[in-house]
């Protein structure tokens, strides 16, 4: 199993004292980092400025101290929580029941999932991330490969039970499933014709056609599908 460092507690961003502020602590932290990660998404990391976050949140500048040091800090802390937040929604599908041309269709829906029900932090991380230092960005992610290595864990094991095509290199095949399911962000419309569930379905039909054997094929055949489909809740319940 690959483990996810835990890198709360070496991340430089302060928790703020409790000093009766008229939101909560913890709601106010949260939507200090929605408001930046919409900002960033909007104007890009060094184009914004923690006035413009202050003033967008509706505090004043002076108040972001108690939260954070540096604007570095704020993209630390979003950096940190969409790669936690995309592991802790990934690895019950990548370890859970199923055989693993199935799990595989279940973590494309639910990358696909969160690419579009939040796409400035999938914007964010994809493009910012590279604004920290590496040895600043080790410390705020752990494993920054985590997530590509739950991708390429399950193509291993789709060889391994002849469900994937044994000719591909598992590594480029996860990096190349994943490259094309990031570039969602962009073309994604809320409102638009397609909704996020047909982007999933779609996605799954179209990345896993050219990987498949015959038999992982017939796996992903709309009558098995709905009955060997991993359910996300069952998962991360097993796991427990």
């Amino acid at each position: 199993m690959i483990k996810f460092q835990n890198t709360e507690a070496r991340v430089s961003a302060r928790k703020p004292p409790d000093r009766g502020a008229r939101k909560p602590r913890d709601e106010r932290w949260a939507q200090i980092l929605n408001v930046a990660a919409q900002v960033f998404f909007e104007k890009g990391y060094d184009a914004t400025s923690l006035q413009d976050i202050a003033n967008r949140t509706g505090i004043l500048k002076g108040s972001l101290y108690y939260y954070i040091e540096t604007k570095e800090d704020l993209l630390g802390n979003l950096l940190r929580e969409a790669h936690e937040k995309g592991l802790r929604s990934i690895r019950p599908i990548a370890e859970g029941p199923g055989d693993p041309i199935l799990r595989l269709a279940g973590m494309i829906r639910c990358h696909v999932d969160y690419v579009c029900t939040d796409r400035a932090r999938t914007a964010v991380f994809l493009h910012e991330r590279q604004r920290l230092s590496p040895q600043r960005r080790k410390d705020v992610l752990g494993d920054e490969h985590a997530y590509p290595n739950l991708f390429q864990q399950v193509i291993v094991e789709g060889q391994k039970a002849g469900l994937i095509q044994p000719r591909l290199d598992p590594h480029l095949t996860a990096l190349c499933l994943i490259g094309s399911l990031n570039s969602l962000y962009e073309w994604f419309q809320p409102m638009g014709k397609h909704s996020a569930t047909v982007i999933g379905e779609h996605y799954v039909a179209v990345g896993l056609a050219g990987m498949a054997t015959l038999e992982g094929a017939a796996n992903l055949a709309p009558s098995k599908v709905k009955k060997k489909r991993p359910s996300v809740r069952k998962a991360a319940t097993k796991r427990r």
